[in-house]
């Protein structure tokens, strides 16, 4: 499994209790880490962004939502092998297929959720990986300025811009 991370050095944190964003699909994790981004940048700036590949063997645990892990004591929490999570936690990252009307819907975890949600959303909103073991530098992807992906739509619009105005 990938999963990103938004750090402010120019290495990652990569040790036991570590938290990460899981990617199960590429549309919701664009969600996921702008949620994360909003909550973060609040408090400290964060200038990196870095993916990494969870080996299936690694021992994780998978909320659906920040809120989830805040209330487990640091010695209870259940970490398992990465090929053990459960289906249904992994779907809550996935988007729906089908919209959800306003009611209380269990998610695992003991997490529900009462709002309604439409297709094509995700039921988790802030999905969090935390990392039970040390994982070796050797699982990192990339590590990119976080900046490259901010700006990218501005340069494109003046390129634009430009081109247009060479064209005339």
């Amino acid at each position: 499994m990938l999963a990103l991370k938004v750090h402010k050095g120019k290495l990652p944190n990569t040790k036991r209790g570590s938290f990460w964003i899981p990617i199960v699909d590429w549309n919701t994790a664009r969600r996921h880490l702008k949620n994360w981004l909003g909550v973060m940048s609040r408090r400290k700036p964060r200038r990196y962004i870095t993916l990494i590949g969870v080996p299936n063997r690694h021992p994780v645990f998978v909320a659906v939502d920040w809120s989830v892990y805040s209330w487990i004591p640091p010695k209870d929490r259940p970490f398992v092998p990465l090929c053990e999570v459960e289906n249904s936690i992994l779907a809550t990252l996935k988007p729906l297929t089908l919209s959800l009307p306003e009611g209380a819907y269990y998610i695992g975890q003991n997490h529900i959720l009462l709002d309604s949600v439409a297709a094509g959303e995700s039921l988790a909103s802030y999905p969090e990986m935390v990392l039970g073991a040390d994982l070796p530098r050797e699982c990192i992807k990339w590590t990119k300025d976080i900046r490259l992906l901010t700006r990218g739509d501005r340069r494109k619009k003046l390129r634009e811009k430009w081109s247009s105005k060479e064209t005339d």
